[in-house]
């Protein structure tokens, strides 16, 4: 069911979630309808490792409607096979390295 999937975080703003989209380009579907529909868009995480993270920052900085990020899951998970991301003053910084620029271990 769709509903399940886009949560309206206001009147004016939708959260996607690239887990629960299917992924970059379904993702990126959704995103056009909320931009076609007036909606700004907010990238957020469910519990996921630095490479899916990286996924993410990669749609949402190549996205005009993206106004937020909530890309901090990582974070809290005891043991992320991947690394690479960087965080500076509460920023989460994009990686200098081709592809999405995380390494798996």
């Amino acid at each position: 069911m769709a509903n399940d999937r886009i949560l309206i975080v206001d009147d004016n703003a939708v959260n996607l979630k690239l887990m629960k989209h299917g992924g970059i380009c379904r993702t990126m579907d959704v995103n056009t309808i909320c931009e076609s529909a007036g909606y700004s868009t907010m990238v957020g995480c469910m519990g996921e490792p630095q490479v899916s993270i990286a996924a993410a920052l990669s749609f949402a900085l190549g996205q005009k409607n993206v106004r937020w990020l909530d890309l901090d899951s990582h974070f809290n998970l005891a043991e992320d096979p991947s690394t690479g991301l960087g965080f500076d003053n509460g920023e989460l910084i994009a990686p200098g390295r081709p592809g999405l620029g995380v390494a798996l271990s």
